[in-house]
């Protein structure tokens, strides 16, 4: 099992963005992973007349099969 942080985040003149993951890989056997973590996604823009922020906090989990 490994331990993931994964990101990724963009600034400009208008707003922002970021989306990170926390969370466990692990393997299965030898074809089959799985994901388990936690993503935060945030983002908006504050330039006059428009003011939008949102935040999303999700479970994640995935199956990863190698064919």
């Amino acid at each position: 099992m490994d331990l993931r942080i994964e990101g990724d985040a963009i600034v400009t003149p208008h707003g922002r963005a970021e989306d990170i993951f926390f969370g466990w890989t692990g393997c299965i056997s030898d074809r089959v992973s799985m994901k388990l973590g936690y993503r935060f996604l945030e983002g908006g823009v504050d330039k006059d007349p428009v003011y939008n922020y949102a935040q999303f906090h999700h479970i994640v989990f995935g199956l990863m099969f190698r064919i």
